[in-house]
């Protein structure tokens, strides 16, 4: 029996940046945010308040 022909292999292009690696996320997020996360340093966080309360530390560690 012949053994059996490898395929030629494929180079794999890096992924761009923006691309993210679970593109699903952000919708499950969108419809229904049991989390949320903050845009300075993508921390998530479980309530509005408590994201509130974070923000305010960047606000205060750059003011």
């Amino acid at each position: 029996p012949e053994p059996a022909q490898t395929p030629p292999q494929i180079p794999v292009a890096p992924l761009p940046a923006q691309v993210s690696p679970q593109p699903h996320l952000g919708e499950l997020l969108a419809e229904a945010p049991s989390q949320f996360q903050c845009l300075e340093c993508g921390a998530l966080l479980l309530t509005p308040g408590q994201l509130l309360e974070h923000q305010e530390l960047h606000l205060k560690l750059l003011g």
